[in-house]
């Protein structure tokens, strides 16, 4: 609570436990407890549970399904009574507190958008807390990609089946992913660096690690203005993808090419030349 503001609102907490190593002894419950008290203060509390596999495997269970963000979401759901998970296959939150249904209620057209819960913790000015982690969880700054439109991402739509508590049912997630042919990476020494500079981070020690919070305005405010003066700003070897991404323009901008192979015998599909011994003759092929 060092990092935190006395005036309420919404936390966003990323955690690793084990960057925090608390001492022996220290369980579930402890941390359960922390959360209860931020609630009894009318803290709304919401913790990354966070399902990639859904990209993958198209099945989402919201009772069943595992966070792949840490374990402290798990602890909330398993453990407190009144945590929610909100209705998302890829990006859940488990949240408690006075605005969690709101938070569940974001009807998410895209994973990163004004309707999402990113969008609100936004709106909310809510506290983004790195409970142990270093920057590089602070999935709100794909937010500012998706709104800055850079051009090394672009809209995917993942689609399977969902449950949310009624049974399966067809669910589709609309995200602003990465471009693998351009690989571009988030480099999120430089996103630290920006909000250190700026001096909008709060810091406190915590058994033998760290937490660290700002605002979501701090933050809108720092992507926004770096990514519109430079929209390769968050990412490693700028000048490679930025060559990467305008050698693909240019590709995609040529008008397509027709080719047809015509032979008077028979046409193999490989590159190479290869005598055909069961028939007594030599094919060709020719790819372009």
């Amino acid at each position: 609570t060092r990092v935190l503001p006395e005036r309420p609102g919404i936390a966003v907490i990323h955690s690793s436990f084990h960057g925090l190593m608390p001492p022996k002894g220290f369980e579930p419950w402890d941390a359960l407890f922390a959360v209860r008290s931020l609630v009894q203060r009318g803290w709304t509390v919401a913790l990354p549970a966070f399902t990639f596999a859904f990209c993958r495997t198209g099945v989402f269970d919201m009772r069943t399904s595992a966070s792949e963000t840490g374990i402290f979401a798990t602890w909330l759901l398993g453990l407190d009574p009144e945590a929610i998970r909100t209705p998302h296959p890829i990006y859940s939150f488990a949240a408690v507190g006075p605005r969690a249904a709101e938070i569940a209620a974001c009807p998410s057209a895209t994973t990163f958008g004004d309707d999402s819960p990113f969008g609100l913790f936004e709106r909310a000015n809510a506290r983004l807390v790195m409970l142990g982690c270093g920057w590089d969880a602070c999935t709100q700054i794909h937010r500012y990609e998706e709104t800055a439109k850079v051009p090394y991402r672009f809209f995917k739509e993942f689609k399977g089946s969902a449950d949310f508590g009624n049974g399966p049912s067809p669910a589709a997630a609309s995200m602003f992913v990465r471009d693998l042919d351009i690989d571009a990476a988030n480099d999120f020494d430089i996103l630290a660096r920006d909000l250190h500079e700026k001096g909008v981070v709060e810091t406190s020690r915590l058994f033998r690690g760290r937490v660290e919070a700002t605002d979501a305005a701090h933050l809108k405010e720092i992507a926004a203005r770096s990514l519109g003066a430079d929209p390769y700003h968050y990412v490693h070897d700028r000048q490679r993808v930025a060559r990467a991404v305008a050698t693909k323009a240019e590709a995609a901008s040529q008008p397509p090419l027709r080719l047809a192979v015509l032979g008077s015998f028979n046409l193999q599909d490989r590159k190479s030349t290869r005598l055909n011994s069961s028939h007594g003759y030599i094919s060709y092929a020719v790819f372009c």
